[in-house]
């Protein structure tokens, strides 16, 4: 959850880097805040495009979802963006 965290020194002081060659590296809110972590590197998006309505109600697990996967890199520079639905 890196929303959590106040400053860049608060990520460096995860050593998250030490680890990156042999792992795979989630991080939770992390836009804006870890994508110096590695030059390349996906985002993940998940939508639910019901809950901009005013009806949709927020606990109902049924609402399909939308996922979109961005790459970023050298590593993803010939890979289409994915966007898929989960039902």
């Amino acid at each position: 959850d890196a929303y959590r965290l106040e400053s860049a020194a608060d990520i460096d002081d995860l050593d998250l880097e030490s680890t990156m060659d042999t792992s795979v590296t989630v991080v939770e809110w992390g836009a804006g805040r870890v994508e110096h972590l590695a030059e390349s590197h996906l985002e993940i998006h998940l939508d639910r495009p019901a809950m901009a309505g005013a009806s949709a109600d927020p606990d109902d697990d049924d609402e399909p979802r939308r996922v979109l996967i961005e790459g970023y890199g050298q590593r993803w520079a010939n890979t289409p963006s994915a966007v898929g639905s989960l039902d």
